[in-house]
């Protein structure tokens, strides 16, 4: 058992080794914290970003949104089941179209 063990942990040890140098800075520093969580530490604060920085990032990722909306019209297709919209956002869109839906039927009966 022990000797399984230890191979199993060297192995592990080569997967890492050989994965986390093609990782990008943000896969690797969110798989960091994901360790640092799963041993039972708490995370470092993010770095504070200037009030105008996040608000132009904001404003390009809205503009490539509809960018990639106007696209789909014109193709007449749509590759995205929550309009592109980022994180919680589509979710809640999501959520807001099935209740949509379930109040129609509610009204149907």
């Amino acid at each position: 058992p022990s000797e399984e063990s230890a191979e199993f942990k060297r192995t592990l040890q080569e997967v890492l080794n050989f994965v986390t140098p093609q990782m990008g800075k943000r896969e690797r520093r969110q798989h960091e914290q994901h360790k640092v969580l799963a041993l039972g530490g708490t995370l470092e604060k993010r770095p504070h970003e200037p009030y105008a920085h996040v608000q132009r990032q904001r404003k390009q990722m809205e503009e490539a949104r509809q960018r990639r909306l106007d696209e789909e019209k014109l193709l007449g297709v749509t590759m995205s089941a929550n309009q592109h919209r980022r994180g919680g956002a589509g979710d809640s869109a999501l959520r807001r179209k099935k209740e949509a839906l379930a109040a129609k039927r509610e009204r149907k009966d």
